[in-house]
């Protein structure tokens, strides 16, 4: 069964989340915790980061980040917010919406989103396809 977005960011409620995560895969460790849709304002102030970090250094989590899609995940990478060391969002052949991640000097991380799109994309994506399972 899956889980219900969440739309707040409250240190309290991120804790309770991990924790049922970890407890619903039946493991004590992450290798990645990802914070989905991301608001700025409301994980301004370091918190989180700190808390996550804590995680980290405790070894529950190996890493953690942020995915959403560009204009939700681009404000933290151009503040160069903690949050942003790891990245998941959109990218398309035809779209290219992770451009903001190489245009602020950063690899492509976790991208999603290549295999679907406009009906124009499609022959491209194909193509693109055929080609790494040509390698």
């Amino acid at each position: 069964m899956l889980s219900a977005p969440r739309a707040s960011f409250a240190l309290a409620d991120a804790r309770r989340s991990l924790e049922q995560s970890l407890r619903r895969l039946r493991t004590d460790y992450l290798d990645f915790l990802f914070l989905h849709e991301p608001d700025l304002a409301a994980l301004g102030d370091g918190e989180m980061a700190g808390w996550l970090e804590a995680q980290r250094a405790a070894g529950t989590i190996r890493a953690f980040g942020l995915a959403g899609p560009a204009a939700r995940v681009a404000p933290f990478v151009a503040a160069g917010h903690a949050l942003a060391a790891v990245v998941q969002t959109q990218d398309s052949l035809a779209g290219r919406e992770a451009d903001f991640l190489i245009n602020a000097g950063r690899p492509l991380q976790f991208t999603y989103g290549y295999l679907r799109g406009m009906p124009e994309e499609r022959a491209a994506q194909a193509d693109f396809m055929a080609a790494l399972l040509a390698r």
